[in-house]
């Protein structure tokens, strides 16, 4: 990376930091402002480009890998998963009768 753009995205990431530390605070006073407590979850990217660095990865991920990654959400604080795909390319992530 050349230094002048790394010295930008420094600042940058500055004032997110800056930024969201007064956000924190003003959401925890406010009582109308709730958590987030859930997130949908894919086992697959429905997009190959922003998919390329971790569906191969996903894909031969085993029963255990899976509970520990569900666990690792869980206690991040999130209560809820809702499975945005439940088939890609004519496949079911699941077994079942019903086609793709």
């Amino acid at each position: 990376m050349k230094r002048r753009n790394f010295i930008s995205l420094l600042g940058l990431a500055y004032f997110g930091t800056a930024f969201s530390e007064n956000l924190v605070k003003y959401a925890a006073g406010n009582k109308n402002i709730k958590p987030v407590e859930g997130s949908w979850f894919e086992f697959q990217h429905h997009s190959v480009v922003e998919g390329k660095y971790w569906d191969h990865v996903l894909k031969s991920f085993t029963a255990d890998q899976w509970d520990l990654k569900v666990k690792e959400i869980a206690d991040a604080g999130i209560k809820y998963l809702v499975l945005l795909h439940v088939a890609i390319d004519g496949k079911t992530f699941y077994p079942s009768k019903t086609p793709a």
